[in-house]
């Protein structure tokens, strides 16, 4: 396999690359700064991930990286799926955004996350995938759930936690 890849790529002009090069992307790989040290170097950044069908998956795409890309401050937006079914696949978004006053990072961040999922919600995808809603996303559950589920999620908190003692004013909006 290794070869036949090597011969497909240099008789297309491409060439082996150093093997200081080999060794020090294998070192570095999956080298990956903290949000606390983009955030010294004045770099907000997260992932947003969102799912949908195979038929509304390019549209998807198309229209997150739009929005992001028109949140002032966004120097980079870009996606890859890690799952797929037969149904659909996700589509995971990562941003990044300099804003020029540190007294913008949570609006920024707030803008991104607000573009990403008004866009997701307007083809129907679904906003949660596999990590569920968390703080970021409560605000468009009912995108997500409709009225009908929220009110499933109100009466199973409810069984569960009568007091509301657990998460209060967290999880549901």
């Amino acid at each position: 396999e290794a070869g036949a890849v090597a011969e497909l790529c240099t008789g297309r002009g491409g060439s082996a690359a150093p093997a200081e090069a080999v060794d020090r992307w294998f070192e570095h790989r999956n080298t990956v700064p903290t949000w606390d040290e983009l955030l010294a170097q004045g770099v907000v950044a997260d992932t947003i991930e969102v799912a949908t069908v195979w038929s509304r998956l390019p549209q998807l795409y198309t229209d997150v990286i739009t929005a992001l890309d028109a949140v002032p401050g966004v120097v980079a937006a870009s996606a890859h799926s890690s799952h797929a079914y037969p149904s659909g696949a996700n589509l995971y978004f990562t941003l990044a955004a300099t804003p020029a006053d540190p007294a913008e990072y949570t609006s920024t961040y707030d803008a991104c996350w607000a573009a990403a999922m008004e866009a997701a919600s307007r083809l129907g995808a679904g906003l949660a995938h596999h990590h569920g809603v968390g703080r970021v996303r409560r605000a468009w559950m009912a995108d997500e759930l409709g009225e009908a589920g929220l009110g499933m999620l109100r009466s199973v908190k409810h069984a569960l936690d009568p007091e509301g003692l657990m998460n209060p004013g967290v999880l549901l909006p």
